[in-house]
């Protein structure tokens, strides 16, 4: 074989060998190419809760709650939802700017026996204004959780009574100390006590309870959140609630 058909068939070889690398470059570049888009999760970005419903509504003139032997609430109730679904809601919360005691009403203990007996005669009340003068401002709620009863649908259960809002009207006052305990004739049932009244509001010591609360709750907000941070929130109007026992309610002109 000549030296140059030796050449042409080197030379014919090599291009061959050029072309089969740059076609196997091309096929990894191709499965490279490939693997990555394979990598990319096309994940559907979060998207907030939503709050659908709320309640109960405020009747005119208020809540009225009969107490028995504690400030009995209202159960705050939302409705809410998630498109990325309800698993995805963490905590649903409620704040209150404030609470304000409006009214109150105090009966004392008219027993001569040494066993408690609380007067509903008209004219039987201790002067509440000079106990704590009204209206009082208390401090609210902060970031208290509803509890979830099903699906979507959170509640905090009496809303506003003891432990829930209510304002401890003992020691907002320097006139009231702690009722060490004692015999009393049942009923009657109180919205808070029984408490003990310092002079010079009363002669001398003197048991008493507070028969009737008019309350009003400021500010009131739900905020529902999800697993990731994201939240929605909505307000109600402000909520008054009357706090009243049996034995007031009856004896109430």
């Amino acid at each position: 074989m000549s030296r140059r058909l030796r050449f042409a068939v080197s030379s014919a070889k090599l291009l061959a060998l050029a072309a089969l690398i740059l076609f196997v470059a091309a096929c990894e570049r191709d499965k490279t190419d490939k693997i990555l888009v394979q990598n990319v999760v096309d994940q559907q970005a979060n998207r907030p809760p939503t709050i659908v419903a709320q309640g109960p509504t405020l009747p005119p003139g208020g809540f009225e709650q009969v107490s028995y032997y504690q400030p009995q609430g209202v159960d705050l109730w939302v409705l809410v939802g998630d498109p990325d679904g309800i698993d995805d809601i963490s905590l649903v919360t409620v704040d209150v700017g404030s609470v304000e005691v409006l009214r109150f009403i105090v009966r004392p203990d008219t027993s001569t026996t040494g066993c408690s007996k609380f007067s509903y005669a008209s004219g039987d009340t201790i002067s509440a204004d000079a106990i704590l003068p009204v209206p009082a401002t208390f401090p609210g709620l902060s970031f208290r959780p509803l509890i979830q009863r099903q699906g979507g649908l959170f509640v905090i259960s009496e809303f506003g009574g003891s432990g829930v809002g209510f304002p401890n009207l003992l020691a907002a006052s320097t006139l009231l100390e702690s009722w060490n305990g004692g015999c009393y004739n049942a009923p009657p049932y109180w919205v808070f006590g029984p408490i003990v009244v310092l002079p010079p509001v009363v002669p001398s010591k003197l048991t008493a309870i507070i028969s009737y609360a008019d309350v009003r709750y400021h500010g009131i907000s739900v905020t529902v959140h999800d697993a990731t941070g994201a939240s929605a929130s909505s307000s109600f109007p402000d909520w008054r609630i009357v706090f009243t026992s049996p034995e007031e309610k009856a004896a109430a002109p």
